[in-house]
């Protein structure tokens, strides 16, 4: 019952927050048109930290009562570095690498991933939309899936150097045992939300 009251809280807050973000960068958005367009096409280059809060079942309601268990104050926090290609100022497509750490139970992977965002001004200031889906790597058992979506601002900060500000959702199962764990099986499935900011270069 407790479960499922955080988590109904969680829903709650972040689609309020979500819609306030919106309303607030969109009207934002269009006080500082100009012609200070984003670039037609080429490379950028960004760097994010993000941290998230996971939220599903599994969290703080484990069947297994073991020090190696998702409980409600387990935070994963990470920093990713992307290589993207715009093909317009709208979409672009890019490839990412990051190193993310969970705080409970404590391990540490790398993420290998490939990105999608789709903008919706021209101009450097824009609410955009961005899906990473990908893999983890590292000191784990086997490779897992992580997929990540958000819905964020980005605005100029100085000639081409913007900034973004993003609420994140994201989903990933990691397979990882821990020595003398007593736990009977490797996997966590992590359902997070939380806010990721970067700096990009174009």
């Amino acid at each position: 019952m407790e479960n499922g009251m955080v988590k109904e809280w969680y829903g709650k807050k972040i689609i309020l927050i979500i819609c306030l973000f919106c309303v607030v960068g969109l009207g934002y958005s269009q006080q500082t048109k100009s012609n200070d367009f984003f670039k037609d096409k080429g490379l950028s280059l960004k760097a994010q930290t993000f941290i998230l809060s996971p939220y599903n079942e599994e969290v703080g309601n484990s069947l297994y009562d073991t020090d190696f268990e998702l409980e409600y104050k387990t935070i994963v926090y990470g920093a990713n570095i992307e290589i993207n290609y715009y093909l317009n100022p709208h979409f672009g497509l890019g490839i990412g690498i990051g190193y993310e750490m969970i705080n409970q139970p404590h391990f540490e992977y790398y993420p290998l991933y490939l990105s999608l965002m789709g903008a919706l001004n021209e101009t450097k200031n824009s609410i955009y939309t961005k899906a990473n889906i990908g893999v983890h790597l590292g000191d784990l058992d086997q490779s897992g899936f992580v997929f990540r979506g958000g819905l964020g601002y980005r605005l100029k900060v100085f000639e081409n150097i913007l900034s973004n500000f993003e609420f994140t959702y994201s989903y990933q199962n990691i397979y990882k045992s821990f020595e003398n764990s007593e736990r009977p099986e490797n996997y966590y499935n992590l359902e997070s939300v939380g806010l990721t900011i970067g700096i990009e270069i174009n």
